[in-house]
């Protein structure tokens, strides 16, 4: 029985207390590797997203055709000022100064009368949205995930009008400027991207 040996109560402690930080600490890394891949995913979403949504409108806009009548951009008008232009900047945000929606007619997309239908994007509480015609407006962006803070259109060369709003100049082939903030939704979720991009419209824009 003398020779018998065993391990002290202090070297038990020192073992274990050991033992349970190289246990805490593979948890913590383990968890910041599954956090960074979860933000990572969510990023690259975000991306694909936002480029899917720029991409379609992108195409749209450069298909852009006149509106000779002017019911598209200022249907309310019964002699439109916008006849023969093909982009009106729309909803403006007085409070920020710039126009968050873009009516246009869109020249590859026809009617059963082969007439091209009035597109607008526009955001509508955080949703980016695309009305064509009239269509119930859809989302192009999941408004589950994300949300569109603010978008801002812009174009280049555009005239000042009575209303206040902007419109293409006849004779130019006119650029479309957009500027998206978008936020991932979700509790703790701190990512947020900003996306711009000028678009050129296809054909010049000629009376």
């Amino acid at each position: 029985m003398k020779n018998e040996k065993g391990f002290t109560l202090i070297e038990m402690i020192v073992v274990i207390a050991v033992f349970l930080f190289a246990i805490s600490t593979a948890i913590t890394i383990f968890i910041s590797i599954v956090q960074h891949q979860r933000r990572i995913l969510q990023e690259q979403e975000l991306l694909n997203q936002a480029s899917y949504a720029i991409e379609h409108m992108s195409k749209a806009l450069r298909m852009g055709a006149r509106d000779n009548s002017g019911d598209c951009l200022d249907s309310a008008a019964s002699d439109s000022p916008y006849k023969g232009y093909t982009y009106r900047l729309v909803d403006p945000n007085s409070l920020v100064g710039y126009y968050q929606g873009l009516a246009f007619y869109n020249g590859s997309d026809t009617d059963s009368s082969g007439q091209p239908i009035c597109y607008k994007f526009f955001v509508e509480d955080g949703v980016l949205k695309e009305k064509k015609g009239d269509e119930d407006a859809m989302p192009l962006i999941s408004p589950d995930k994300f949300e569109v803070k603010s978008i801002r259109f812009g174009i280049n060369g555009g005239n000042g009008s009575s209303a206040g709003l902007e419109k293409d100049t006849i004779g130019v082939q006119t650029k479309i400027t957009i500027l998206m903030d978008i936020e991932a939704k979700g509790p703790g979720s701190e990512l947020r991207k900003k996306v711009q991009t000028t678009i050129s419209q296809r054909n010049l824009n000629v009376p």
